[in-house]
């Protein structure tokens, strides 16, 4: 008898959700180092090795529990004016660092990513890709506009500006992101601005 996910029979959506689920609950609940596919498996009801066809690594299931692929589009649209537009990137960033799943799981994942190309990868190519591709097109009509410096590239300003929510919310911690908000826009604003827009 084939199992589940093996070749001529294709993979159980609801054991993919289950695992999802109950790895977003875990995380949340005893954080990420206490996390294992273990009691994954105990929560979804499902055996360590119906997971392990599914996801190589630990990192790599929360990673995709923290940030499905359903929700990796951050809708980031252009409202016509670049310091209007910064305000939009900065507050998305700061609801996806207030997530509780976010909070319990971004230092551990952050710290496996280090050393494990393929989390990196699916950073990279996840929500990472997705967020650079709208914010392209939102710091390109603000160039067209001649509002926004020429030697501004999208990953950079991505970047600083989930690095900065990353390293407030470990060092400082979650409470300390709001009051970020203004501040980073405003500096964002001033340093990526021409000087006449």
């Amino acid at each position: 008898m084939k199992r589940d996910g093996e070749a001529g029979r294709p993979r159980d959506p609801r054991v993919d959700a289950a695992v999802l689920v109950a790895a977003r609950e875990l995380v949340c609940e005893i954080g990420y180092a206490e996390t294992g596919v273990e009691r994954i498996a105990q929560r979804a009801g499902v055996s360590r090795t119906a997971i392990y066809r599914r996801w190589p690594a630990k990192a790599l299931i929360i990673h995709e529990a923290v940030f499905p692929a359903a929700e990796r589009h951050v809708h980031l649209v252009s409202c016509g004016e670049l310091r209007g537009d910064l305000r939009g990137m900065v507050a998305g960033a700061l609801a996806l660092f207030s997530r509780p799943e976010v909070r319990a799981a971004m230092p551990g994942l952050m710290a496996d990513a280090a050393v494990d190309g393929r989390l990196r990868a699916a950073f990279r190519d996840g929500l990472e890709s997705a967020a650079r591709r709208e914010l392209t097109v939102v710091l390109d009509a603000a160039r067209e506009r001649g509002e926004l410096r020429t030697d501004v590239s999208a990953g950079t300003v991505m970047h600083l500006v989930a690095g900065a929510f990353l390293f407030r919310m470990v060092a400082w911690g979650p409470e300390e992101l709001p009051a970020l908000t203004e501040e980073l826009t405003a500096l964002l604003a001033a340093a990526l601005c021409e000087p006449s827009a």
